[in-house]
């Protein structure tokens, strides 16, 4: 069946057999080049899975912090506020306005669990 002419030792293909090889190479090309595009794919939606993985986590980073910052920022200003409040009765404590300078004491939030406000109410 098959065809081969031995010329300087090297076998004849015949035409429908050398078809077959084209056939079968060209085959192999297109599964490789398929098999390649699937990889890429699948490469590509790794990356950007991890992308934005990493894009929420910095996200959610941001949102603490900027909720950090602004729980220091408001306990800041209780605390000006707590110590403007202080200076103010002290003042008026020294015009002889003790009442006025206990109610102002007392009109701060939270001064019932303030030993700092208790303390200076009961001067």
């Amino acid at each position: 069946m098959e065809k081969t002419n031995q010329t300087n030792g090297k076998r004849r293909l015949s035409k429908a057999q050398m078809e077959r090889r084209r056939r079968r190479r060209r085959r192999a090309i297109i599964i490789r080049a398929i098999s390649l595009g699937a990889l890429l794919l699948v490469l590509v939606g790794a990356v950007w899975g991890v992308a934005s993985g990493i894009r929420k986590i910095g996200d959610k980073k941001s949102e603490e912090k900027a909720a950090q910052e602004e729980q220091i920022r408001r306990e800041e200003e209780a605390l000006a506020h707590r110590k403007n409040v202080l200076a103010q009765a002290a003042e008026m404590a020294l015009g002889y306005d003790y009442d006025g300078a206990i109610d102002l004491i007392k009109s701060v939030e939270g001064y019932e669990q303030d030993a700092d406000l208790i303390a200076a109410a009961a001067e």
